[in-house]
C-alpha cells in the first residue's frame, strides 16, 4: 500500500489554515531592459496569496553567519511554490528570502521550509 503524501499536504493546510496566517508572495513577471536604451521595462504584479506560519529560530539555531538575530522560518502550505525572488508578506510586514526547502517526499510538495529576514 502506498503512502498517501496528498493527503499529508492537505493535513499540513488545514494545521497552517488553523494556526497561521494568509502570506503574500510579491512577485512581478515580464521585467525588462532595453540592450540598446538601457531603459527598464517594469514587471507586472503576479503575487499569489497562500498559506503560512512565520516563527522565530530556536536560540541554538542562530550562528550569527547564516542564521541572523531577527531571521524567521516561514512554513507555507504546498498551495503556491515559492521562488527566490518572491518578496513575502505576513502581517503587513515585508520580508527577503534567504533560502528555501521544499518537503517533497515521493515527488508530492506538502510544505516548504522558507528562511525570511527583513
Amino acid at each position: 500500500m502506498a503512502f498517501d503524501y496528498a493527503k499529508m499536504a492537505a493535513t499540513a493546510l488545514k494545521l497552517l489554515t488553523r494556526f497561521g496566517a494568509p502570506v503574500t508572495l510579491s512577485r512581478e513577471t515580464g521585467g525588462a531592459i532595453n540592450p540598446v536604451t538601457g531603459e527598464e521595462t517594469p514587471g507586472v504584479d503576479a503575487s499569489v496569496i497562500t498559506t503560512g506560519l512565520l516563527k522565530p529560530y530556536p536560540d541554538k539555531m542562530i550562528d550569527g553567519v547564516r542564521i541572523l538575530t531577527g531571521d524567521r522560518e516561514l512554513v507555507l502550505s504546498s498551495e503556491q511554490e515559492p521562488q527566490p525572488s518572491d518578496q513575502p508578506v505576513v502581517g503587513g510586514e515585508n520580508w527577503k528570502i534567504q533560502g528555501i526547502e521544499t518537503i517533497s517526499p515521493a515527488g508530492t510538495p506538502v510544505v516548504y521550509f522558507v528562511h525570511v529576514r527583513k
